[in-house]
């Protein structure tokens, strides 16, 4: 299994404990530092939303591709606009004069660029995953959720990991379990939120972080705010 497949085989295990959990009752709950509250409830906690501006309109291009470092890539590497899977793939200025990328996904071309990044292929998808399938994406105004579907009670049904976006807006805050219309959350200071919850975040975070573009021009550029509604996602890159 490639280091992806491993990653997520972990991710998978820790985000079903807390679930397991919620299975045994509310004294376990408890006990492990969780709580129930109903979906739409967690949806609007903590959330952010700030539109992407616009760049301006001098200079303003599609793109055909962008050239990428991450960590798990050999060295840079160029990839075309469709192995990007974006709606759009633009490179501008901002008000400030400052080069910048702007790239808006619809939520299929998300879930399509999620796979091909995060995702390992055949049998190693079935290994991360054991007891898991059809992993996706649902987006919504200020967050999105993790979803698969999972064996509980002897049938499959949908489970996801809930995130919201932080007040930077670049960086994703794990809030739980969403099950059934409602979502099991950590007590602050609890075990589960500060281990289980870390780990969650650390895994989606670092992509975020570490992603880096690499212009024509060799300026580097970074992810400097994320935007997300329900039918779509808004990345803009900046040069420092």
């Amino acid at each position: 299994m490639n280091k992806k497949g491993r990653v997520f085989r972990v991710m998978a295990w820790v985000g079903l404990i807390p679930l397991l959990a919620c299975l045994l009752g509310g004294l376990a709950l408890a006990a492990l530092g969780l709580r129930v509250e109903d979906a739409r409830s967690a949806y609007a906690s903590g959330s952010r939303y700030e539109p992407v501006p616009t760049l301006l309109p001098d200079g303003y291009e599609a793109l055909d591709g962008t050239t990428i470092t991450i960590w798990f890539l050999d060295g840079p590497r160029f990839f075309s606009a469709e192995e990007t899977f974006a709606r759009e793939l633009a490179r501008g200025k901002t008000d400030d004069g400052r080069l910048a990328y702007r790239i808006e996904f619809d939520e299929a071309g998300f879930n399509q660029y999620l796979r091909y990044w995060f995702l390992p292929p055949g049998d190693e998808m079935n290994q991360a995953f054991e007891g898991l399938r059809d992993p996706r994406v649902d987006l919504r105004r200020g967050g999105l959720t993790l979803l698969a579907d999972a064996q509980v009670g002897g049938q499959w049904q949908p489970v996801g990991l809930l995130y919201n976006l932080d007040d930077t807006a670049t960086q994703l805050n794990f809030v739980g379990i969403e099950y059934q219309g409602n979502v099991v959350t950590t007590l602050p200071g609890s075990f589960m939120d500060d281990q289980a919850g870390a780990t969650l975040e650390g895994l989606a975070n670092r992509a975020l972080r570490e992603l880096t573009f690499i212009d024509e021009s060799g300026t580097t550029l970074m992810i400097r705010q994320i935007a997300i509604e329900d039918d779509q996602a808004v990345v803009l890159a900046t040069n420092p």
